[in-house]
């Protein structure tokens, strides 16, 4: 690999196509967990803003208390 600025970076690992296909199935269950935490996250925080009504998403997100 060679980049602009660093030139040529050295191999870390040689190539391994099994690995490779590994890494691949694992990258792609790790974005579509992340994926589901951050939805379950802005679910839980509208949650608290709309249904319970309490000061929860105020506290992270100091600008609403000041449109209130």
């Amino acid at each position: 690999m060679n980049l602009p600025v660093l030139g040529a970076l050295p191999a870390l690992v040689a190539k391994d196509l099994d690995l490779a296909d590994t890494l691949e199935a694992w990258h792609g269950t790790a974005a579509w967990t992340l994926l589901a935490l951050v939805a379950a996250h802005f679910a839980a925080a509208l949650w608290h803003h709309r249904v319970r009504r309490d000061d929860v998403l105020v506290a992270m997100w100091p600008r609403l208390a000041r449109r209130s």
